[in-house]
């Protein structure tokens, strides 16, 4: 079981591609009540719904919008901002 867990993970190290694929449209379950998800899962009604999300907080405002605010749902959103050359750092406009 091991020997395929280690090939697992080598796979999906050398194709960065299909580890976002294959993770893009999971929510994780970081402690009881609060996920971390990406863009599709932010983009999927369905999903936030299947998992009883009713807030979001969106660190990247400049890059998306509040998909769902006219449905119910409940945004904090926060406009972060960074490069690769320097720390990232939040504008805290609303």
């Amino acid at each position: 079981m091991q020997s395929f867990r280690v090939q697992y993970w080598q796979v999906l190290r050398s194709d960065m591609t299909f580890a976002a694929q294959l993770f893009s449209k999971q929510c994780s379950l970081v402690s009881p009540n609060l996920y971390l998800a990406g863009e599709a899962v932010a983009k999927s009604k369905e999903i936030l719904q299947a998992n009883g999300i009713s807030h979001v907080v969106n660190c990247v405002g400049t890059l998306y919008k509040e998909f769902f605010k006219d449905d119910g749902l409940q945004y904090r959103t926060y406009y972060l901002k960074g490069t690769s050359s320097a720390p990232m750092h939040a504008t805290w406009l609303r």
